[in-house]
């Protein structure tokens, strides 16, 4: 995440103005606060102050030393990079071309909620953190039915938890809600699981009409039938496997 908190800043330098700075006029030292609450083997003025707000491990310092250099310091890497985004927000309306308009603030700054992020958005919460510090997002498991005799599969979407940990958003992957299984052929493989009678449909959905007959589709399944609990196990099996930590699974929208 440090990593590429420098990466960030550098590319936001390049777009701006064209190369990236040489350090002869000003420097930003930015980096994580080791116990001592020091950068670089130096004392950071300040760093204990860190120690005492909500959220410690994300929060930040941003602080001139002297006229020529910056400090960026986090208590942890998640800090780290969010004290980056905000000298970025900071920089962006003072860059050009010709000058780069640095500023000499003062800030300390931490996040009053743990975890922020859209709800039911999938990779958009990924898209929008740099700019709005969001730091959760959801991720739809990849699921798939064995054939007979094999277990059922899901596929974690790596990539976008690798994006979400470089730019400190935790992903959580998720089973999509049970009344949608059918879409990967769930009642034709088991029609068996298929919820029976008018309580088990839960309707038409307007944002999801895409011409099927989704009054039959949205249907959840039996929960009392045994072959469901195997197929949700192997699924999460599977995820734990990916090396997740920790799932989601939604039931069903609408009273079905």
């Amino acid at each position: 995440i440090e990593a590429n908190a420098r990466r960030e800043l550098e590319a936001f330098f390049k777009e701006k103005t064209g190369r990236l700075p040489d350090g002869r006029e000003f420097e930003i030292r930015l980096g994580v606060l080791d116990a001592a609450g020091r950068l670089d083997g130096r004392r950071v003025a300040g760093a204990e102050r860190l120690a005492g707000v909500p959220n410690a491990d994300q929060a930040y310092l941003i602080q001139p030393e002297g006229t020529r250099t910056l400090q960026l310091a986090g208590r942890g890497e998640k800090g780290l990079y969010y004290a980056v985004r905000t000298l970025i927000q900071l920089l962006e309306p003072a860059s050009g071309p010709e000058r780069v308009e640095l500023p000499l603030a003062r800030v300390l700054d931490w996040p009053d909620f743990e975890e922020r992020g859209l709800w039911n958005c999938g990779s958009l919460s990924l898209d929008l953190a740099p700019e709005t510090k969001f730091n959760f997002s959801l991720s739809n498991l990849v699921l798939a039915l064995g054939q007979p005799g094999e277990p059922n599969r899901a596929e974690v979407r790596r990539e976008e938890i690798e994006r979400g940990r470089l730019r400190a958003v935790r992903v959580l992957p998720r089973i999509t809600h049970l009344n949608f299984l059918d879409a990967i052929g769930l009642y034709q493989a088991y029609p068996e699981l298929a919820g029976r009678g008018p309580g088990a449909a839960a309707g038409q959905y307007r944002a999801h009409r895409l011409g099927r007959n989704l009054e039959k589709e949205n249907r959840v399944p039996c929960a009392s039938n045994p072959k469901l609990t195997e197929i949700l196990a192997d699924w999460l099996t599977g995820a734990a496997a990916a090396g997740v930590a920790e799932c989601g699974g939604w039931l069903s929208e609408r009273p079905a």
